[in-house]
């Protein structure tokens, strides 16, 4: 009825062996078309009564871009159980390294960034970071750096696997630094992974 909400979906098909998208997020124009009509407000029925689809307006309403990473392509699934090993059998022959910096205050910050961006599952209970601020020999220097490994599926079964390393800047506030390496069976598949990272 009039006034009330509802919600649309979009439903893509990939082509079978179609390339995860590389260099970030892709994105769509969407928009919205429809029927209006005239309604009477106390009744809700259409004012000229005498064919009601046939008498709405065509409109149309632009929506936000609909965006496409190769993150929403990752499947979380069940972490790897021992990721180390897994590691080493994926080999560094298509491994990507990067660098990058992150705009986020704490390490947990990061974590929960980098987590939610590569849309993969943490490893080892690395996930959780240790509570920052209280350094285990007393010193009162809190945890400066964090560890996390990361797991993934793609379509067709295929595994990812990203290490990324985080510290907090000692030179600017407000900044930690990502040393991030992805493998996987594919080099555009690591490169992916890595430019999910923006």
């Amino acid at each position: 009825g009039p006034g009330s909400r509802g919600v649309c979906f979009a439903v893509l098909r990939r082509r079978g062996n179609a390339p995860l998208p590389s260099g970030g997020p892709a994105a769509f124009s969407c928009e919205l078309h429809f029927g209006a009509v005239d309604v009477d407000p106390d009744t809700g029925e259409d004012l000229l009564d005498n064919g009601g689809s046939a008498n709405a307006r065509e409109e149309e309403y632009p929506l936000e871009p609909l965006e496409i990473a190769p993150s929403d392509f990752v499947r979380r699934t069940s972490p790897v159980p021992d990721f180390r090993a897994a590691w080493d059998r994926a080999g560094d022959e298509h491994e990507v390294l990067e660098k990058f910096e992150l705009r986020c205050r704490t390490l947990r910050e990061a974590t929960e960034a980098v987590v939610g961006a590569l849309g993969m599952s943490p490893c080892d209970g690395t996930g959780k970071v240790a509570e920052e601020g209280k350094a285990e020999d007393g010193s009162g220097r809190g945890k400066v750096s964090h560890m996390l490994h990361l797991s993934g599926t793609l379509p067709g079964g295929r595994t990812v696997l990203a290490r990324a390393r985080l510290d907090i800047s000692k030179a600017r506030a407000g900044v930690v630094t990502l040393r991030i390496a992805a493998r996987s069976d594919d080099d555009a598949v690591s490169r992916a992974v890595v430019d999910c990272i923006r």
